[in-house]
């Protein structure tokens, strides 16, 4: 879930951008071209604690798929805008892979521009979208001003939130944190939902012209209602946030039905995968976050089997070993890896087995 921060009301992240160097006319994203007229819009901010997603379009004769908004309405312009100068034709379809506010807070400026847009999720995105993303989006906007304000705090003070001091690199990222946070918070008086007009449950199959665009439910992953986008003639997957790069959002998540996504992932074997956050990863890199997740799920079930404490297993030489293979020493991608990626995962796997 979006909370603005574990322990104070921070923003929890949308996931992690790669660190590109923005391209085009627009700051902080990029175009990224893939086979078939598929282009990804991909956020180039600083790596922090609110983060905004890619936007990938499937371009074809006569109109275009769109999958994901983005965390603000003013990015989500951004990206529009961009999509324009690169295909002038109109969005037929809005896709949401789930119901982040970071894949979905754009949606009404496509509902906006184009009024005849179909916009379709997972089922179980849709009933999220109407309950929990409501009662998450209320707890951001209550926490928010606490949020901006201890964020600039950490900047002024040099100190980062698990109290170290900050490099250069993490001034960065937290000084965007802050200016995301605050553009959510002053869009929100013109803020309305849109949501899906047309939902699914285990596969829905589009065409565009003589193209077939598929979009799969593969079960309960990172939410109850993931979905990918799978373009099967250029072989072109769009994971939404089953995969992210460099460290996926675990918060919430079920973490057998994750790894069973991306197995289901690796068979369908796409050319090219385009994650909800970061640039492009390979087959291998989804195999090796599925590796990371099995040995993090075993741990943690087998601490709860032999008493050992949670905060131990954690902190024991597996976890350490998936920190340092996922984060290096980027001191902001270990504290969101430790915070955001490994305890839930832990979390997630020990309670299923109480179950």
């Amino acid at each position: 879930m979006r909370t603005w921060m574990r322990g104070v009301c921070v923003v929890l992240i949308c996931a992690l951008p790669s660190l590109a160097v923005a391209q085009g006319d627009k700051r902080h994203i990029k175009v990224e071209q893939f086979p078939g007229g598929v282009c990804a819009i991909m956020s180039t901010d600083p790596l922090g604690l609110a983060n905004h997603s890619n936007a990938v379009f499937i371009i074809g004769n006569d109109d275009v798929i769109v999958v994901d908004t983005q965390f603000t309405l003013a990015r989500t312009r951004e990206v529009l805008d961009m999509m324009r100068k690169i295909a002038s034709k109109p969005v037929s379809t809005v896709i949401n892979t789930h119901w982040h506010d970071d894949h979905t807070f754009g949606n009404q400026v496509y509902a906006d521009a184009f009024p005849d847009a179909e916009f379709i999720a997972q089922e179980k995105t849709r009933e999220a979208m109407e309950t929990v993303a409501v009662s998450n989006r209320q707890a951001q906007v209550a926490g928010g001003e606490d949020a901006v304000a201890l964020f600039r705090e950490c900047v002024t003070s040099a100190n980062s939130l698990a109290g170290t001091p900050m490099s250069d690199a993490e001034k960065a990222a937290y000084t965007s944190t802050a200016d995301i946070a605050r553009e959510y918070l002053d869009e929100q008086k013109d803020f309305h939902a849109v949501l899906p007009s047309r939902t699914f449950k285990d596969r829905l199959t589009l065409t565009q012209g003589t193209r077939v665009v598929e979009l799969h439910w593969f079960g309960p992953a990172v939410t109850d209602g993931d979905a990918v986008v799978y373009v099967p003639a250029e072989r072109v997957l769009i994971a939404g946030d089953i995969v992210d790069n460099p460290v996926p959002f675990a918060h919430g998540c079920d973490t057998d039905g994750w790894i069973a996504a991306l197995d289901s992932i690796v068979a369908l074997n796409p050319a090219v995968i385009i994650p909800g956050h970061g640039d492009a990863v390979t087959i291998e890199q989804v195999q090796a976050l599925r590796a990371n997740l099995a040995a993090l799920r075993d741990v943690a079930r087998e601490a709860a089997k032999t008493g050992i404490s949670f905060e131990q297993a954690v902190g024991g030489d597996v976890a350490i070993k998936v920190e340092s293979q996922m984060a290096g020493d980027n001191a902001m991608l270990r504290f969101l890896c430790e915070n955001y990626f490994i305890g839930p995962v832990m979390k997630s796997a020990a309670s299923s087995m109480r179950n």
